[in-house]
Order: C-alpha cells, then sequence, then structure tokens
C-alpha cells in the first residue's frame, strides 16, 4: 500500500507539474490538411505569451495528416506541444449530363466535372445504372476521401440505342439509318420507310427502328431555316390600277411551298 501511494503521489505530482509548465499553453493545436503551418503563436491560451518556434518548419508536412511533436519556446522555456495536421473537409464536384450508347459501360469518375479534394478520393456509384438498357438513370455517387470524409453528387445519365430527335432540313438529301444511331456500329434495321414521310414539309414525324430485337422511336424534325430564293421583276401598270405583290416575281425557289 506504500508503495501504491507513492506512486499515485508522483503522478498527481506530474500532472499537476505539467498544468503548471503548460497553463498558458495549447498542448495540441489542429491545422486543416494542406493549410500553411500557422504562427507559433496560436499554442498560447490567453493569446499574452510570447511564443517561437525551435522545430525546423521545413520537417512538418502540412500535406499528409497526422501528428507532428514539435517544440517550441513560450516566454523562453522549451515546449513540446503536437501540431496536427486533419483533413475535415469533404470533397466536392460538379454533376454532368451524359449520352452514352447501350453498347458502352463508363466508370462513376465520368459523370462529375471539377472535383476538388486535398487528398484522393474514391468515387462509387450508390446504385449502378443497368448498362445495355435504354433509360433515363438519375444517378448518384458518393466521393469519399482517404479520411473518410464524404459527399454525394447526383448526375443525369442518358442510355440510348437511337438519338431522341434527328433535325433536319426539309429539301435536303433523306436521312439514313446511321444518322439515327448513337453508335453506328449497333446492329440495326430501318422499319419506318423515310420515303413515305413528307420531307418538305415542317413538322414532326416518329421513325421506328429495330436494334438487336427491340424496336424504338426516334422523332424526325422536319424543318425549314433556309430563305426562298426570288428574282423580282419590273412591271408596267397603268394609272389607277393595282398589282398584286406575285406579279413582282419573276421565279421563286425554296424546298417548301410557299
Amino acid at each position: 500500500l506504500y508503495i501504491t501511494g507513492c506512486i499515485l503521489f508522483l503522478c498527481v505530482a506530474a500532472v499537476a507539474a505539467l498544468l503548471i509548465l503548460y497553463s498558458d499553453t495549447h498542448i495540441a493545436y489542429a491545422v486543416e490538411l494542406g493549410d500553411p503551418v500557422p504562427s507559433a503563436q496560436v499554442f498560447s491560451i490567453s493569446g499574452n505569451s510570447s511564443v517561437e518556434y525551435l522545430t525546423d518548419l521545413s520537417t512538418i508536412d502540412v500535406t499528409k495528416t497526422g501528428s507532428n511533436w514539435i517544440h517550441i519556446s513560450v516566454d523562453g522555456n522549451d515546449r513540446l506541444v503536437n501540431l496536427v495536421v486533419k483533413d475535415t473537409v469533404a470533397p466536392v464536384a460538379q454533376p454532368v449530363e451524359l449520352t452514352i450508347s447501350i453498347n458502352d459501360t463508363i466508370t462513376p469518375d465520368k459523370l462529375i466535372t471539377g472535383l476538388a479534394d486535398r487528398d484522393k478520393v474514391n468515387i462509387q456509384w450508390q446504385r449502378e445504372p443497368e448498362f445495355g438498357k435504354a433509360g433515363d438513370y438519375s444517378v448518384v455517387l458518393t466521393l469519399r476521401d482517404m479520411s473518410g470524409n464524404t459527399s454525394t453528387v447526383t448526375s443525369t445519365l442518358h442510355i440510348r440505342a437511337v438519338v431522341d430527335t434527328l433535325e433536319f432540313e426539309a429539301g435536303g438529301n433523306p436521312p439514313t439509318l446511321e444518322d439515327f444511331l448513337v453508335d453506328k456500329s449497333l446492329n440495326a434495321t430501318m422499319l419506318t420507310d423515310i420515303s413515305s414521310l413528307p420531307l418538305a414539309i415542317p413538322g414532326q414525324y416518329d421513325v421506328s427502328i429495330e436494334v438487336n430485337g427491340v424496336t424504338y422511336t426516334s422523332v424526325l424534325s422536319v424543318v425549314d431555316t433556309t430563305n426562298p430564293v426570288i428574282t423580282a421583276k419590273l412591271v408596267h401598270i397603268k394609272p389607277g390600277a393595282q398589282a398584286k405583290p406575285e406579279d413582282f416575281i419573276a421565279s421563286a425557289e425554296d424546298a417548301t411551298t410557299l
């Protein structure tokens, strides 16, 4: 019991001594990963003590998380303290909207941009889209850095066999099967007779295409963005007579009806 009491007394005395020695000193101070080494003054609890680094600051790597036991001078007294480098900031990124073929697969990093973090980041699907099946997928991605900080990004993935809409200029050469395919190598068959569609009349026309035994519908959007080509002519009329607008036109050409 005597020995136990002595040990207990010495422990209490040691703790008391430390409390006195470090009465105005933070034993540990945390900085964020990648931030510069702070002024030594941050180790002063009151801010009134004169604090300087004794340890060579070039030996402190703030690009890696962990503890750095260093020596500082507090009012001329050497103190051993811990400068802790921590990473508490979650990764950030912006979503990407992407269209791929039913033949394609992608990794989750293709659906984000502007990834920012001060450490390595692992990117994972919360639920992987059903590659090979056409559809629109709202994809949630988990971003996790090496310190366990996480965030999520929701992106949009369109998986297609054929384009949703194909714009076609009225009067042009009829579109081909390949024009409707997202991936030209797909095994596809045109089910709609393009020549039966009124390609000189602006409008929206459904086009059916079979890909790998599945029928898909694409919209052929016929537009007319080209101005008519008109040749004018001189018209002589008698006083008091009236001329129609078309009387002044020698010829007019356009892909659609004028």
